[in-house]
């Protein structure tokens, strides 16, 4: 009976000992490549599981850095939330959530070539984001900077113009500095 036992508890010992060194293989950090990069660590956990982050080791993350252009705004985008939206001198302060955490994912800040005749003149604004086809459930959320000096109506002291920024109620008012 011990015997069985024995050969019974034998290959489980290989098979944990074969996970560990996986985890421990997997935990090496890993950089993606490209605008806006952010490092994916994976950690291992007491149980053996191994979790990926980004930027983990209890860093907080920096913010993810880009520049509006203008361009098409019907633009397909992969799903995110806005958490707030702010605008200070020429930059625009998004704090965003997505559903991801296992690859790089990449934003454009896009505006409408077009303006509205209004007083002040309105722009339409997209943020589009690219999951990198990112299938990890976690929830992220993100800061996001963007430089909007080419969304300006004129780049003059004191011009405004309305931001109506997709997915967010509130219009937001950037009077170039």
């Amino acid at each position: 009976m011990k015997r069985l036992a024995f050969i019974l508890i034998l290959p489980l010992a290989f098979a944990c000992k074969t996970q560990k060194n996986a985890a421990e293989e997997a935990a090496e950090p890993t950089t993606q490549p490209g605008n806006g990069s952010i490092e994916i660590t994976t950690n291992t956990e007491e149980d053996g599981t191994v979790e990926a982050t980004e930027d983990s080791n209890s860093k907080p993350q920096k913010p993810y850095r880009t520049k509006a252009k203008l361009g098409e705004v019907a633009r397909k985008s992969d799903y995110y939330e806005i958490a707030s939206a702010k605008i200070e001198g020429t930059l625009l302060l998004m704090t965003i959530n997505y559903s991801g955490g296992c690859a790089a994912h990449e934003f454009e800040f896009i505006g409408s070539p077009g303006v509205s005749k209004s007083l002040p003149p309105q722009r339409s604004v997209i943020l589009v984001h690219d999951n990198g086809e990112d299938m990890c459930e976690g929830w992220v959320q993100r800061e996001i900077e963007i430089d909007i000096t080419e969304m300006a109506y004129k780049q003059e002291r004191g011009s405004e113009i309305i931001l109506n920024l997709q997915g967010y109620d509130e219009p937001l008012k950037f009077v170039f500095p």
